[in-house]
């Protein structure tokens, strides 16, 4: 077996590659250690959208991308976020770099945190009581004064179990940012509702995976559109098999309209992606792909796999900045 090894961040080039590291070691939470986490330069945001798909822990790949932004002090005026990527946007408008990837590299592995008792007990995989009242008030204390107070908007998309339509929470219009964010997160079949307001919602990768509802109109409007995607280029979802569309429909019989969208989501999530990577080759968007395939799990806990996802981030976004900022200046 090849010895794993990681480039150490302050040398690292473009073209550095995750390949080198063996995805086979596990490694101790004790590598969440080495991940900065400190309050980085934030510049004048840049007049366009951009939109961070979800994946769960695949999610790490988004963080990483973040940090890389971070460093070079680009932010965005809206920054829109769909289930994980919801939760890593809420660090990246605060303009704190490491501590998405920190939490979870730290907590990935701990019960309380994620796995089948707090399924079991609570009705959800990932414990967002333990999250929130725990890890961002106590353990790894979240600066809210400054993502209240960041230039940069912030947007989480759920899924009205109602209506089977996306909803779009910006921050400032909603009386408790923590609950949309758990809205947004709340996976089909793996977690209970969360309501806001007394209406049911789940994941908003089901009703709009990419948040291209805000991305199309962004688009009319002549602004800059990026998304930052969790999947390699090509990807394709499995189309849902009618054993599953029954196990949908058995799951929420009282909600036709969400039974609906959760029977298309996975082709939803596939025209999406599709429809993200023709806008860029047409010049109208810039999209950030996984360039090596993600081998990281929704509900990870190799701490290897997670770090490994985590600096493929920094590094291909390191690789792709020039070409981002051509994008962004024409």
């Amino acid at each position: 077996m090849p010895t794993a090894y990681n480039v150490p961040e302050d040398i690292a080039l473009p073209g550095d590659r995750i390949g080198d590291l063996d995805m086979r070691e596990s490694r101790t939470n004790r590598d969440a250690r080495t991940i900065d986490a400190y309050v980085v330069k934030r510049g004048k945001p840049v007049d366009g959208l951009i939109s961070l798909q979800g994946g769960a822990l695949r999610g790490l790949y988004t963080s990483g991308v973040l940090d890389a932004f971070l460093d070079v002090g680009l932010a965005f005026k809206d920054v829109i976020g769909i289930s994980a990527g919801a939760l890593n946007a809420m660090n990246y408008v605060a303009g704190v770099r490491g501590a998405s990837a920190f939490c979870n590299l730290t907590y990935a592995g701990d019960p309380r945190y994620m796995g089948m008792r707090d399924f079991l007990l609570k009705g959800r995989i990932f414990d967002f009581e333990f999250m929130f009242d725990e890890v961002f008030d106590h353990l790894v204390p979240f600066d809210y004064a400054r993502f209240f107070d960041s230039p940069m908007g912030f947007t989480a998309v759920a899924s009205n179990c109602l209506t089977g339509r996306p909803t779009y929470f910006e921050r400032d219009g909603v009386e408790d940012v923590r609950t949309v964010i758990a809205a947004s997160g709340s996976m089909p079949g793996l977690s209970r509702f969360t309501f806001v307001d007394g209406i049911p919602y789940l994941d908003g990768g089901i009703t709009d995976p990419l948040g291209m509802g805000k991305a199309r109109e962004a688009m009319a409007q002549g602004r800059k559109v990026v998304f930052v995607l969790t999947r390699e280029r090509g990807f394709c979802k499995e189309t849902t098999t009618k054993r599953m569309k029954r196990v949908w429909a058995t799951t929420y019989p009282r909600y036709p309209k969400l039974v609906k969208r959760l029977c298309t989501m996975n082709e939803l999530t596939d025209e999406q992606m599709l429809e993200a990577d023709k806008m860029a080759a047409h010049g109208l968007a810039f999209v950030l792909h996984p360039i090596v395939p993600p081998v990281v799990t929704h509900t990870e806990k190799d701490t290897g796999k997670l770090r490994a996802l985590y600096e493929q981030g920094i590094y291909e976004t390191r690789e792709q900045l020039d070409a981002l900022l051509a994008y962004l200046e024409r």
